[in-house]
């Protein structure tokens, strides 16, 4: 089981009451951009999207004695324009702040971008809420966060619950380079091998306020072609070709946090020479690949990180390979989140 942990930054607001009587929504936070299906658009920024066509989901569970209940159940929030640096945001029906007991009462809010209809499951001791993401079907980039609000906290007991969501995903691409001075090359196929393409996160809140995620549930391929193409892609002298190739497939895959095994290749033929006749195919353990930065061995993808493989090839010479490690994003928990 993999387990990862998430910052809970909150912000003290000038106005203690802005949600008085009604749990309403504020935006400020990471970008929510619309990817394709095949291949990842990575979400960065510091606004929601504001074309009204990204969603997110929110599940709140409200502790009063005998009056437990969830009162949001995979809740879609809809961005809308920004107001302040703040997307203005938008849900049907509204809920009322509830307090039965000021001492005892609290609420746990937990939240995922994006809202997906009929995929999550909740429970409770601890607050928790699972997804499953499953790469093969679907390329999005699943990101939550999570906020304990208790009645203790007077000055603030109905005022906006600050969220600051974090990606959950590891963001993977390659980038094949030509470093002959002459020569040209094409590359016939480029694919992994041995990945978990697809696993169960379990987001939970405890108190006081700490979210954490869990991977449980981790389907490992070691037989498919994945996450590549089977088609000619010409590469000149001195020339680059990326994968995935920012159009309509994307510009990362976008796959759960893992352990990379012996069974984690990438796997790639190419053909050079202007008939062709010459072929060539690498073949190589990702857990050998070091890191550019300090030549560590790179054994995990890990969330919220990105990770580009370059591949130098000189025709008639030899193969050189790296990766470059880079964190998704440095954010500040006390000026970016979204606001419950």
């Amino acid at each position: 089981m993999l387990t990862l942990a998430l910052s809970g930054g909150c912000q003290r607001l000038a106005d203690p009451d802005a949600g008085r009587g009604t749990i309403r929504f504020n935006a400020s936070s990471l970008q929510l951009s619309t990817g394709s299906t095949k291949g990842g658009t990575t979400v960065e920024g510091t606004t929601f999207a504001t074309n009204e066509t990204d969603h997110f989901a929110v599940f709140g569970w409200h502790a009063d004695g005998d009056g437990e209940k969830w009162i949001f159940d995979n809740q879609k929030v809809t961005c809308g324009a920004l107001s302040d640096a703040r997307n203005k945001t938008s849900y049907d029906p509204s809920q009322p702040w509830e307090w039965a007991n000021n001492t005892t009462d609290y609420y746990d809010f937990l939240a995922f971008y994006k809202w997906k209809s009929g995929v999550y499951t909740k429970s409770i001791n601890p607050t928790s809420v699972h997804v499953l993401y499953d790469a093969t079907d679907e390329q999005y980039d699943l990101m939550a966060a999570g906020m304990r609000r208790a009645g203790t906290d007077e000055e603030t007991r109905e005022a906006i619950v600050p969220l600051t969501f974090q990606h959950l995903l590891c963001a993977v691409k390659v980038v094949v380079y030509n470093d002959s001075r002459e020569k040209s090359f094409t590359l016939k196929k480029l694919h992994f091998k041995g990945l978990v393409v697809s696993d169960e996160a379990v987001l939970s809140l405890t108190p006081p306020s700490t979210v954490s995620v869990s991977w449980i549930d981790p389907a490992l391929n070691t037989v498919g072609e994945l996450f590549g193409f089977n088609s000619d892609k010409t590469i000149t002298a001195g020339g680059s070709v990326s994968w995935p190739d920012g159009g309509v497939n994307g510009n990362y895959n976008l796959l759960v946090p893992q352990t990379l095994t012996a069974a984690a290749r990438l796997e790639m033929d190419f053909q050079y020479d202007n008939d062709g006749t010459k072929n060539s195919s690498l073949s190589l353990s990702l857990s050998t690949v070091p890191n550019e930065t300090d030549g560590r061995l790179l054994t995990t993808w890990a969330a919220g990180y990105k990770y580009e493989y370059q591949i130098h090839i000189r025709v008639d010479g030899g193969v050189v390979v790296t990766v470059i490690t880079t964190e998704w994003d440095s954010v500040e928990a006390q000026t970016h989140g979204i606001m419950l």
